[in-house]
């Protein structure tokens, strides 16, 4: 097994980004979500308007995990959107991280996290948020193990469903 390298998204990334993007989401959504809602969903947060954008902003993060010259992991954060309160309205959101489903267990969602958190430590963003589906249970032990606490729940649309996900914060 090679190791995985994490390093900036680049503008070639993204046709492979896409890919990834779409399959982490229906490995992980598939079975709640209506085909229709899950088709709706990607071609609105995982597309290359939405990466590119990312790529070419300085406030925002794409990190993807490479191994052998396949991505196997991602994460995007950005500054949230998230409904927290006002102290956090300036605080940066983990928006997205999946690894692929043969890479999972491993210990790369840590390393990639650890790698997003040093990124958001330098450029001086020291409160971290993220939301996670309140079905998740896995995820949100992870986040917990990783120093995030829960804080509220929002309702979450994709695409005509309503899911209730959990807002987790972290000061760095």
């Amino acid at each position: 097994m090679s190791s995985s390298v994490i390093r900036h998204a680049r503008p070639g990334d993204i046709p492979a980004l896409i890919a990834l993007a779409s399959e982490t989401f229906l490995d992980s959504f598939g079975d709640y979500h209506t085909p229709e809602n899950c088709t709706a969903f990607i071609a609105a947060s995982h597309n290359a308007e939405v990466y590119n954008a990312a790529i070419e902003n300085e406030t925002t993060c794409l990190l993807v995990a490479e191994e052998a010259g396949v991505l196997v992991a991602y994460l995007y954060s950005k500054p949230t959107s998230l409904p927290v309160e006002e102290n956090l309205a300036a605080a940066h959101e983990l928006s997205k991280i999946y690894t692929r489903s043969s890479h999972q267990s491993r210990g790369l969602g840590a390393k990639i996290i650890k790698v997003w958190e040093a990124w958001a430590a330098q450029h001086g963003l020291n409160d971290l948020v993220l939301g996670v589906w309140s079905e998740n249970k896995a995820a949100q032990v992870f986040y917990m193990r990783h120093g995030y606490t829960k804080i509220s729940s929002y309702k979450l649309q994709v695409g005509e469903a309503l899911d209730t996900d959990h807002i987790y914060h972290k000061r760095l």
